[in-house]
C-alpha cells in the first residue's frame, strides 16, 4: 500500500488525546450517603469492572477512528508491480480506430462514436498540464506532435471514418516516434479499437515496450457482412467481340453459421449492365462466381460489381478498369528475306498492326512502340541490337527468335545469357518429333482438349534439323515442346516484365513442318496477342502503390491529372521515370473507392480503378481473452488491456496511473467506529451493562 499525501500521517499522533482523556479521568463525583454500607459496595465492585470494559471498547472506537481519519487523507492506493506510480509530467498517446469496421454498432451506438467518448475521458483523467498525441489510421502530419489538452479534445470532434487501416505495430511505431522522444516522467499509449482479427495479429512483430501500452477494445453487435475479395479475367487479352469471362472471388465472414441465400450480384461496364448473377454462401465460406459478356467497344472500359448486403454496405461496390485493344504492333526483323509464314499469319489481319524490316535497318527507338517482335534468321546478334532487344523484353514486350541457320552462336549465347535462357550448341541433322508439350503454361491453356491430348493419336511436329541445347547456371527457361531426344524444340523465358520465345530451327519448311502445322497458327498467334501489356485491372486505397503509365512519347515536363468528374475530383500527382516507365506516385490522395481517369494533355490515357481495402471487410474481432493470449504468446512486458469492468473509464484509467484509491474505505471505517462509539454511549448499552447490578439490588 502507498500513500499519495504521506506527510498526513504525522497526524496520527492524535491518537494520544483519547488515551489522556481514558487516563486522566477529570469529572467530579457528588457523594451520596447510604443506609446500607455493604450493599452499596457489592454494587460499586460489579460497576467498576463493567464500566472498565466499556470505557476500553470506546477508547478504542476513538483510535480506530481518528486513525481511519488520518489515513483517509494521507490517500491510500494500491498498485500492481507493472504500474508503480510516477509524479511528474506525463506523455499520452491516444491513437482512435476510424477505419470503416468501426462504423458497426453495439448497444451503446456506433463505434467510432464511443471510442471518441472514451479519448476524451482518457483524456480528463489526466492534468489539465499534460500533453497529447492523437492519432489516427491516416496517420495526418498534423497528427505527428503533442498537444495541450484543450487542442487535443478540439481535433478529436473533427475525427472520421476513414478507408485507411494500420496494423497493430504500425501503430506502435508511429507511437513509439513521439514518445520516445518526449520530454515526460510518464509515457503511456492507447489504443482504442474492434481489434480485426485481420489487421491485429503480432506473428512474432517487435513492440517497443519502452513505453506501457493500454488496448482498449470496442465489441460490436454480432455482424457477418459479404465482400468481393478480387477479380480477374480467364485471358489477360481483350479484344472486340471477343468473350470474357470475368471470375469474381467472394467471402461471407462472421461468428455464426449464417448462410446467405440467392444473393443478386451485377456488373456493370460504362454504366450499361452487362451481366447479372445470384450466389448463396455461409459465413468463413469463400468462392468463386463467373460472370460472362462481350466487349461490344474498343478502348477503355470502367466497370463497378454491385451486391446487397446489409448493414454493412461500404465494400458493396467493387470497381476494376481494362483496356479492349484495337490493335496489336508486330514487328518482324528480318537477317534476311521476309519470312513468308509470319506474313501470312499477321499482315492481313486488321487486329495486327504488322511491319517488316531488315536487320541492318533497325530503328531502335521505335521498338517500345511495338508489342510483339520475331527476330527473323540474323546470323549475328551484335551488342548494340541484344542490348536494345533486352531493353525492348524488360519493358514488357514478347519476342520470338527464329534463329539462322549458320547463326553466330557467340552472340547468340551471349544474348541468352544476359536473359537467363538456355543456349545453342551444335546443328542436329537427326529427324524427330516432338514428343511432349507443355499444356500447363498459358501459351497451350485453351487451344486443346485436354482429354484428347492426353492419347498417343495426337500429330505432332517433325523436326529435320534444329540446334541442340545446352542449360547454363543462370536458365529460367521452361520448356513448351520437347524433342524425342529431350532437348526443347520451343521454349519461354520470361525476363523482366515480358518473354522471350525461342525456337530451336528456322521457319522453313526445310528445317520442320513446324510452319504448316495446325499449332502454328495458334501458338504464334497467341504469343502476339498476350504481349499486349495491360494495367493492374484495380488498385487498394491506402497501399501507397504507384500507378504505371504507358505514354508514347516524352512526358517528364508534363503534368498528369487524375480525374473523376462525378467526385468532383482532380488530383496531380508526382511523376518518376525509370526505364522507360512513368510512374505516378499517389502520396495517398485518393481517399474513396471509383474508378479514376488519367489524362494528359487534356486525353485520356488510362483509367485506374481504387477499392478499399478487404482488411476492414471481415468484422470477426479478438475476444480479451484472445487478447491476452496473444500479448503473452509474444512476451510483450508493457502491453495490458483495459476491459470495461462497470467502472467509468475516467476511474479505471486514474486507477490504473495511480492505483486503487482506499480512502472512500477508511472514511466509512472511520464513521463506522464512530457510530460504535455512539451506540457504546446509548442508554440502550447502558441499561446492558448495568442489568446485572440491577438484579442484584
Amino acid at each position: 500500500m502507498y500513500f499519495a499525501n504521506s506527510s498526513v500521517l504525522w497526524a496520527l499522533f492524535a491518537l494520544a488525546i483519547p488515551v489522556i482523556i481514558h487516563l486522566f479521568n477529570f469529572r467530579k463525583f457528588k457523594r451520596i450517603y447510604f443506609s446500607n454500607v455493604a450493599l452499596l459496595r457489592e454494587i460499586k465492585i460489579d460497576t467498576q469492572s463493567t464500566n472498565r470494559l466499556k470505557h476500553l471498547l470506546i477508547l478504542l472506537c476513538r483510535m480506530l477512528a481518528i486513525a481511519c481519519i488520518v489515513l483517509a487523507f494521507a490517500n491510500p492506493f494500491l498498485t500492481s508491480k507493472k504500474n508503480v506510480a510516477k509524479n511528474g509530467t506525463a506523455a499520452i498517446s491516444i491513437f482512435v480506430d476510424n477505419s470503416f469496421s468501426m462504423n458497426a454498432e453495439n448497444k451503446n451506438g456506433i463505434l467510432l462514436e464511443s471510442a471518441k467518448k472514451a479519448a476524451r475521458e482518457i483524456a480528463l483523467a489526466y492534468k489539465p498540464s499534460d500533453k497529447f498525441q492523437l492519432l489516427t489510421n491516416d496517420f495526418e502530419g498534423r497528427h505527428q506532435r503533442l498537444l495541450s489538452r484543450e487542442e487535443f479534445l478540439e481535433m478529436l470532434d473533427n475525427v472520421q471514418s476513414s478507408a485507411v487501416s494500420k496494423s497493430l505495430t504500425q501503430i506502435n511505431s508511429r507511437q513509439a516516434d513521439i514518445l520516445t522522444t518526449a520530454q515526460a516522467n510518464i509515457k503511456k499509449s492507447y489504443i482504442l479499437s474492434d481489434f480485426q482479427k485481420t489487421n491485429y495479429t503480432l506473428n512474432g512483430n517487435i513492440i517497443d515496450t519502452n513505453f506501457q501500452t493500454i488496448l482498449v477494445p470496442f465489441k460490436a453487435n454480432e455482424t457477418s457482412n459479404i465482400f468481393i475479395d478480387s477479380v480477374w479475367f480467364d485471358v489477360p487479352y481483350h479484344q472486340l467481340d471477343g468473350a470474357e469471362i470475368l471470375n469474381v472471388k467472394l467471402t461471407a465472414a462472421g461468428n455464426n453459421e449464417q448462410t446467405f441465400s440467392d444473393i443478386p450480384i451485377k456488373l456493370y461496364i460504362n454504366n450499361e449492365q452487362k451481366a447479372l448473377a445470384s450466389f448463396t454462401i455461409k459465413n468463413n465460406e469463400t468462392q468463386t462466381i463467373k460472370l460472362g459478356f462481350t466487349n461490344k467497344s474498343n478502348g477503355l472500359q470502367q466497370c463497378k460489381l454491385e451486391l446487397q448486403d446489409h448493414p454493412i454496405t461500404f465494400d458493396d461496390k467493387f470497381y476494376f478498369a481494362f483496356d479492349v485493344n484495337s490493335n496489336v504492333a508486330v514487328k518482324s526483323i528480318n537477317g534476311g528475306a521476309e519470312n513468308t509464314y509470319i506474313n501470312y499469319l499477321f499482315a492481313k489481319d486488321d487486329f495486327c498492326k504488322y511491319e517488316a524490316v531488315s536487320a541492318n535497318n533497325i530503328d531502335y527507338s521505335a521498338l517500345s512502340s511495338n508489342n510483339f517482335i520475331v527476330v527473323n534468321e540474323i546470323k549475328n546478334i551484335t551488342s548494340g541490337t541484344a542490348q536494345e532487344l533486352l531493353k525492348f523484353i524488360n519493358n514488357g514486350g514478347s519476342l520470338l527468335l527464329l534463329p539462322a541457320l549458320e547463326a553466330d552462336l557467340t552472340s547468340y549465347n551471349t544474348f541468352f545469357n544476359s536473359c537467363g535462357a538456355v543456349n545453342f550448341s551444335a546443328w542436329d541433322t537427326s529427324k524427330q518429333k516432338v514428343e511432349r508439350i507443355n499444356l500447363q503454361h498459358p501459351l497451350f491453356n485453351d487451344i486443346f482438349e485436354k482429354e484428347k491430348v492426353k492419347t498417343n493419336n495426337i500429330d505432332l511436329p517433325i523436326v529435320f534439323g534444329s540446334y541442340a541445347s545446352i542449360a547454363n547456371s543462370r536458365n529460367k527457361s521452361e520448356m513448351l515442346m520437347q524433342l524425342q531426344n529431350g532437348n526443347p524444340f520451343l521454349y519461354a523465358t520470361k525476363v523482366g516484365k515480358g518473354n522471350l520465345y525461342v525456337c530451336a530451327s528456322p521457319l522453313n519448311e526445310k528445317y520442320s513442318n513446324f510452319c504448316k502445322h495446325a499449332l502454328f497458327v495458334p501458338s504464334v498467334y497467341k504469343m502476339a496477342i498476350t504481349s499486349v501489356g495491360s494495367s493492374p485491372l484495380f488498385y487498394k486505397i491506402g497501399s501507397n502503390e504507384n500507378v504505371l503509365v504507358k505514354p508514347k512519347n516524352d512526358v517528364a515536363e508534363n503534368l498528369f491529372h487524375i480525374t473523376n468528374k462525378a467526385l468532383n475530383f482532380d488530383f496531380i500527382p508526382a511523376t518518376k521515370v525509370s526505364n522507360g516507365e512513368t510512374m505516378l506516385v499517389l502520396h495517398s490522395q485518393i481517399k474513396e473507392a471509383n474508378n479514376y481517369e488519367i489524362s494528359l494533355d487534356k486525353n485520356v490515357l488510362d483509367v485506374c480503378s481504387f477499392n478499399y481495402s478487404n482488411l476492414e471487410s471481415n468484422l470477426v474481432m479478438f475476444e480479451n481473452d484472445e487478447l491476452e493470449a496473444m500479448i503473452e504468446k509474444n512476451g510483450i512486458a508493457n502491453m495490458t488491456i483495459l476491459a470495461n469492468n462497470g467502472k467509468s473509464l475516467t476511474q479505471s484509467v486514474k486507477e490504473d496511473n495511480t492505483g486503487k484509491s482506499l480512502w472512500k474505505i477508511f472514511v466509512i471505517f472511520s464513521l463506522l467506529f464512530l457510530l460504535i462509539e455512539v451506540l457504546l454511549l446509548s442508554p440502550i448499552i447502558k441499561s446492558f451493562f448495568q442489568k446485572k447490578n440491577s438484579v442484584v439490588y
